[in-house]
């Protein structure tokens, strides 16, 4: 089978990379673009939806199970999917839960050298995170 034409990830809207706890940076463009597109006021989004961040700069709020709050359960989806966090849209390319690593990327059968050496990358990075939070360094 040639999947070199077959995009690397295909969100299978499981909600998994919306349900755990970690901070989603969030830029001041995007922040417009998502209080727009949610209809709110931006000192309300501020209010509502901005905590700190992992060091500098601001992150989106998340519930009390860590969960991001424009996530819905039924049918499972993002509220914002158009304009998404660019943290978000990268996911689970540039990083992803070394818990549990993101079903809708395909793991087999990877012909393209360029998507081969992507998904490389991505195996090897969620390795280390595994080795890491087993506490083997």
């Amino acid at each position: 089978m040639n999947t070199a034409n077959q995009p690397l990830f295909t969100c299978v809207r499981c909600g998994q990379c919306c349900r755990w706890h970690g901070y989603v940076q969030i830029s001041e463009e995007e922040i417009e673009h998502i209080a727009e597109f949610t209809g709110m006021d931006i000192a309300e989004f501020y209010e509502e939806m901005i905590m700190p961040g992992d060091g500098e700069g601001v992150s989106l709020s998340e519930k009390e199970d860590g969960s991001c709050p424009f996530y819905v359960d039924s049918p499972p989806g993002c509220r914002i999917y158009e304009c998404r966090p660019a943290q978000c849209r990268t996911y689970p390319i540039k990083w992803n839960n070394p818990e549990k690593p993101c079903p809708g990327i395909r793991r087999q059968n990877i012909e393209h050298p360029t998507l081969n050496f992507e998904y490389s990358k991505l195996k090897f990075r969620i390795f280390k995170e595994r080795w890491h939070l087993a506490g083997k360094e």
